[in-house]
């Protein structure tokens, strides 16, 4: 089981969304720890394989306006069933066409 976030991820990730608002970047720091623990912790999800790539990936989705709130309520509960987490960012995450 994954046992939190390294430094370097998180550094990764600030550096990413270094424009953003101080808050919000906490906000979404919080929310991409919590999502990347989940995918790669509990679901060993294989689009993910370090921490560093899934913190990469949810900072791509924040930096396109992607609500990583409600695309990580969505992720968490669909569990770790591929083609949910999969119908969760066709739904909420970067080019869907309902995005929040």
């Amino acid at each position: 089981m994954h046992q939190g976030l390294g430094g370097g991820a998180i550094a990764l990730f600030i550096g990413t969304l270094a424009s953003c608002a101080e808050t919000s970047t906490d906000a979404a720091v919080a929310s991409c720890e919590r999502l990347c623990d989940h995918l790669i912790g509990a679901c060993a999800y294989d689009a993910y394989p370090t921490v560093d790539s899934c913190m990469a990936g949810c900072a791509d989705q924040v930096n396109a306006d992607v609500d990583i709130e409600v695309l990580e309520t969505c992720i968490v509960e669909a569990g770790c069933e591929t083609f949910a987490i999969v119908e969760c960012q066709n739904h909420h995450g970067a080019g869907a066409a309902d995005a929040d």
